[in-house]
């Protein structure tokens, strides 16, 4: 999601990898990944076949998870209503 939305909505993004994750090395040397203590594999995103997914927490306590590439437009969705 782009930045201007994020900022719009007071919301944060980030992304997170672990060991088996494609371009693991690359993750590793990036700040900007944050590498799963084993939380988010344990507790939220447990389809483990999908290389991609996102999580929304609102601040009512709904939350939605989505596997797969195209992933963003549902979330844009949920975070407007």
């Amino acid at each position: 999601m782009s930045t201007k939305f994020l900022k719009k909505l007071n919301a944060v993004s980030f992304s997170i990898y672990n060991d088996n994750s494609f371009h693991a090395d690359y993750f590793k040397e990036n700040k900007k990944y944050i590498k799963d203590s084993g939380f988010f594999k344990e507790n939220i995103f447990k389809l483990s076949e999908s290389c991609e997914a996102s999580f929304i927490l609102k601040p009512n306590g709904a939350f939605q998870i989505n596997y797969g590439t195209d992933a963003a437009d549902p979330d844009i969705n949920f975070l407007q209503l």
